[in-house]
């Protein structure tokens, strides 16, 4: 940043407190708001306690499954623990909490349940406050169910979900039960039920520039088939320019900078692309 050789705009999330503090809830206690902070090319989207859980079966689910896979499931915030006191803590300190990794239904229970005990306890935090900050939750590994949309929409929630789970997800519908394809990424579903929603991927081999491109894997949430020809959830399918704005537009708000980017007009910076094809075509 400092030397002007930023290829692209960066945001983050700040997870100093978790890694190094000792006591995660005195440290986001003391930390003070930074979301938003930051130059044009890099900035902060507020603090995370990182991972929430890991992946399959070391998930926090409402799924069910046999013991010897419920035996390795892997809660880390729970009713009490020291991860919902630092999360309560960021949150009376009128912090943007965003959550940085999450596979499983459970957790986004669990979180939401402090948002709103922090709005019982702080008249001042009220609806229009939480709705404000935009929290957000990724990846869609298992989540969210059904049942969970009306309460992340209430909420305001921006819930970014991870194509290559299409992929990652599927195999373990053979532990949990294949009826529950449609909490793998339901983009459809979220979108209909009035919760924000953006498209993430995780791309390897950047570096050495042989990385499949970031449409290449956006794709399996136009087609919903993976890369073994299986369809999962086809019902929760979108179409394309649905993905060109959870990629874009809608993208903007997760990050806090839809004043100055997300959409080509006037007064934004003039950030392009470059396709070889005609994306709506194509």
């Amino acid at each position: 940043v400092r030397g002007g050789r930023m290829p692209i705009r960066f945001a983050w999330a700040d997870r100093f407190c978790q890694q190094v503090e000792p006591e995660t809830a005195g440290c986001f206690a003391r930390k003070g708001d930074i979301a938003g902070l930051g130059d044009k090319y890099f900035w902060s989207t507020g603090v995370t306690l990182g991972g929430l859980d890991a992946g399959p079966p070391q998930i926090c689910t409402t799924m069910e499954a046999p013991k010897e896979v419920k035996d390795q499931e892997r809660c880390l915030l729970q009713p009490g623990n020291d991860y919902a006191k630092a999360m309560h803590a960021a949150l009376m300190s009128h912090l943007r909490f965003v959550v940085n990794h999450d596979y499983g239904d459970k957790t986004i229970d669990y979180v939401m349940d402090v948002v709103e005990q922090v709005m019982k306890e702080d008249p001042v935090i009220d609806l229009n406050y939480i709705r404000s900050r935009r929290m957000t939750a990724d990846h869609c590994g298992f989540y969210p169910r059904a049942a969970q949309i009306p309460r992340l929409k209430t909420l305001g929630f921006i819930i970014s979900c991870d194509s290559m789970f299409v992929n990652r997800s599927a195999p373990w519908l053979k532990v949990y039960g294949f009826d529950k394809a449609n909490r793998i990424a339901p983009i459809k579903s979220l979108i209909a039920g009035g919760v924000m929603a953006t498209a993430e991927a995780e791309l390897g081999r950047i570096e050495t520039g042989t990385s499949e491109t970031l449409h290449a894997q956006l794709v399996h949430l136009i087609t919903r088939k993976n890369d073994r020809g299986e369809m999962i959830a086809p019902e929760e399918a979108i179409d394309k320019q649905t993905l060109m704005k959870m990629s874009t537009v809608w993208a903007s708000y997760y990050v806090i900078k839809e004043k100055e980017v997300g959409t080509l007009e006037p007064g934004k910076y003039a950030d392009f692309v470059v396709l070889n094809k005609d994306y709506f075509k194509t």
